[in-house]
């Protein structure tokens, strides 16, 4: 009876000091265990991929302190991202390789409890990837076999939502361009673009009579060919 009651506080011990440390929300697995930081409060998370790409972050973690170095590694998983759309209702892609640059692999250091950020940098999405829904699903894995991995913390999910620049023609020899989401039909409703409305290119004037002054200032961009 002594033993098992010690077990226990040991064990919570071991679970308090592990939510401190990382805010683990995983309380299925006694003793060290590593799980995915991000994961403990929000399952996913969206980022918006601009002309200049987009970035995110993920952080692994471990329950105590290392004893020695940790070596773990981010995959992608695409059943993570099945379960994901299941239960979203979402019909998310997986996001192609070519598209985003992370360093996979990590490693916490003897004494302490988490391995610096991983930065995932996505690229702006190329015409061909353009009117689709991606996201990078990911799940923690131990890539030296020293711990395990909780079930419940170990996946992330990064959904993208793209902008893209929209030209909308002005007169000859220039357009009037500015950057609209890519479903910008829907919310502005058809007719929204003047060379939808009035079916031939229009000055800048009339975009500026329907959308305001503002409109051109700020990311609007004006060029002027020859």
């Amino acid at each position: 009876m002594k033993n098992s009651i010690k077990t226990a506080v040991l064990g919570l011990a071991a679970l308090v000091s592990g939510f401190t440390a990382c805010n683990d929300a995983d309380y299925d697995t006694l003793g060290v265990h590593a799980f995915v930081s991000e994961s403990a409060s929000n399952k996913s998370t969206k980022v918006t991929i601009t002309e200049l790409g987009a970035d995110a972050e993920i952080t692994a973690c471990l329950s105590e302190a290392a004893t020695k170095d940790v070596k773990l590694k981010f995959v992608v998983d695409s059943e993570v991202l099945d379960r994901y759309n299941q239960k979203q209702a979402s019909s998310f892609l997986v996001l192609p390789e070519e598209v985003y640059e992370m360093d996979s692999e990590v490693t916490i250091k003897a004494g302490e409890f988490s391995a610096p950020a991983t930065k995932i940098h996505i690229k702006p999405l190329p015409k061909e990837y353009v009117g689709e829904s991606y996201a990078l699903p990911l799940r923690l894995v131990s890539a030296d076999g020293s711990v395990p991995v909780t079930s419940v913390t170990s996946t992330y999910v990064i959904t993208t939502e793209a902008i893209v620049v929209s030209s909308l023609p002005m007169f000859v020899g220039g357009t009037c361009r500015r950057r609209f989401p890519l479903d910008a039909s829907a919310v502005y409703g058809r007719g929204a673009f003047p060379s939808e409305q009035y079916g031939q290119p229009q000055p800048c004037r009339i975009y500026q009579r329907r959308f305001g002054a503002a409109a051109l200032r700020g990311p609007a961009e004006r060029h002027f060919g020859p």
